[in-house]
């Protein structure tokens, strides 16, 4: 996606949002996650954060990192999901 045009486009024709990071997650994904996932609940839509690793203690307290799912959590359903975004990887490796 290059332009704001094509994401405008996939925001208002989508529903659900899975929000990643990279593995050994840190601050600023964590923050990235969390300011996307509200922006997507201010448009009335249905963002879920979900992440390799479990959320260090240390974040605990953020809004809403009680939001921030680990792949741990059986009870999270992935399965409906329209769009995935991935926040904070600078490379494909990561």
């Amino acid at each position: 996606m290059n332009n704001f045009n094509e994401i405008t486009k996939l925001l208002e024709k989508n529903n659900s949002f899975l929000i990643t990071s990279h593995k050994n997650i840190d601050g600023d994904a964590i923050g990235s996650e969390l300011a996307l996932y509200f922006i997507l609940k201010k448009l009335n839509k249905k963002p879920i954060i979900l992440n390799q690793d479990r959320l260090p203690r240390i974040y605990n307290f953020l809004p809403d990192s009680d939001k921030v799912h680990c792949l741990e959590d059986n009870y999270i359903n992935i399965k409906n999901i329209d769009v995935g975004i991935i926040v904070d990887c600078s490379n494909f490796e990561r």
